[in-house]
């Protein structure tokens, strides 16, 4: 799947030990496998459009001065009907 990402936005919502932050995203999948048509769960044919949005919120701080940690929880699939896709990450960094 070939994918272009159009805009990922950052921004740091208030001035905390641990910083928040949302990530507003625009997805275009130019390139799609059968023309973007998809089977649905009743075995039917669906079209999918190629652009979609995203949206993630999440937290992010120095736990250490060697361990860093950033969790979220985000929502894939604006402007796709009939289709929730939900991610939750969280990564651990530690240096050494």
């Amino acid at each position: 799947m070939n994918r272009v990402d159009g805009f990922v936005l950052s921004v740091p919502i208030k001035n905390l030990p641990a910083r928040t932050y949302a990530e507003v995203g625009l997805s275009n999948e130019f390139e799609r496998p059968n023309d973007g048509r998809m089977i649905t769960g009743d075995l039917s044919l669906e079209k999918t459009s190629p652009w979609s949005g995203s949206l993630r919120t999440g937290v992010q701080a120095l736990v250490a001065p060697d361990v860093f940690i950033d969790t979220s929880l985000g929502y894939l699939s604006f402007g796709q009907n009939g289709l929730d896709v939900w991610e939750g990450r969280v990564l651990l960094s530690i240096a050494f």
